[in-house]
Parts: C-alpha cells; structure tokens; sequence
C-alpha cells in the first residue's frame, strides 16, 4: 500500500482568512516563510559553496547591501537587526571567504566598514542573476500593478515596525 503524501496537500485552506486585519502577521509570516525557502532554492548553492552553510538568508542581505557602497558594520548590525557580535561573526565569514574586506576607520579604532572584493561583486552578480529568475517567476504569478502595491504596503510596514 503506497504512502499518503501529506505535503502533496493543498495548502490553501491553512491560510488566516484575508477579510481578518488581525491576520496580516499570520499572512506575513505565512509568505515571508514561502519566499525564504524559494530564496534557499536558488541561492543555497552558491552561498554554501562560497562561504558553507547557516545564515544564508543574512548573508546574502549583507552582501546586497555592501554592493556600491562602502558600509559601517554598526550599520548593518541595526539593518538587519540583530547584536554586534552576530553580525561581526557574519562578516568574518565572508572576510574568510575573500568576499568582502574590512578596515577600520582612521577616527575610531572600534568602527571598521566594509566594501565588496572582485570575487565578492561577482559573487553579487551571480546571486542577483538567482534572484532575477525567482523575481521572474514570481512576476508569472503576480501582476506588476500588484507587485508595486505589495513594496509600498511592506515599505511602509517596515518604517512602522
């Protein structure tokens, strides 16, 4: 007798009701779960092979917005909300793996900012590229109308959280 396949379900009757406001955080979490397993799918190979595995997610955040600018640390710890010394260990990782490069600041010895290597901006391009295909698929499934009202909406969340 062959096994039921319990993910092979539909999963649309789990979702939190959308006339409910009170459940945009359980859509929210619902969606943002979604699309870091599609991030995962097309970017884990490369950020595992680049740097090995754990905090994929993060680090891919990091080296985005490292891209064409130089960058505080301290900054990104607040960007991506979390402490000092888990965002130092970040960029340790991709200092380790000749991503990025650190120097310190000439005013203070305890700031020290960030720009990408050649190998880290074509490390970028290659995970841009990634997520161009997922954006492309994505734009498939939702109209560009819609897609400019869902970055404002989460914009203007972000600045209320």
């Amino acid at each position: 007798m062959a096994r039921f396949n319990w993910e092979a379900l539909p999963t649309r009757w789990q979702r939190a009701d959308l006339d409910d406001p009170l459940n945009v955080v359980i859509l929210l979490r619902q969606a943002l779960l979604g699309a870091e397993r599609a991030v995962h799918e097309v970017t884990d190979g490369l950020l595992r092979e680049a740097v090995g595995p754990g905090d994929e997610i993060a680090l891919l955040h990091i080296l985005r917005r490292v891209r064409g600018r130089e960058t505080v640390v301290a900054q990104l710890a607040d960007f991506l909300r979390c402490t000092h010394p888990v965002i130092s260990r970040r960029v340790k990782r991709l200092e380790d793996a000749g991503l990025v490069l650190r120097s310190g600041s000439w005013r203070d010895a305890r700031s020290s900012s960030l720009t990408l290597t050649a190998a880290g901006s074509e490390f970028v391009d290659d995970l841009n590229s990634a997520l161009g295909e997922l954006a492309q698929l994505w734009g498939d499934e939702i109209e560009t109308d819609r897609w400019v009202v869902l970055m404002k909406a989460l914009d203007a969340l972000a600045d209320a959280a």
